[in-house]
């Protein structure tokens, strides 16, 4: 499939495609405010899961990183140490 045959086929689709969805946000790139808030919601869900995961079972991730800390909200010690040497490097260039 060409790229002119794959941007008509992603038009049609996202003609018939819901807005408000994570389906509509991911695959046809729609920024419009429902499709926005829906993936805020899905975003927000999956925070929420990780952390309860990582609730369960700190040894899940790896602790003393950045990614720790911004994508599995864990707030331990090492994580939050790791967060801050990454905000003293970003400020100071």
């Amino acid at each position: 499939m060409d790229g002119d045959q794959h941007r008509q086929l992603r038009r049609r689709r996202s003609e018939v495609s819901e807005h408000g969805t994570i389906s509509r946000y991911t695959n046809d790139k729609c920024r419009c405010d429902d499709c926005r808030a829906a993936h805020r919601r899905y975003s927000a869900k999956r925070r929420a899961q990780r952390r309860e995961l990582l609730q369960d079972d700190p040894t899940l991730v790896e602790h003393g990183r950045l990614s720790t800390y911004l994508n599995w909200g864990c707030r331990c010690t090492e994580c939050t140490e790791a967060n801050w040497l990454h905000k003293i490097r970003w400020m100071n260039g």
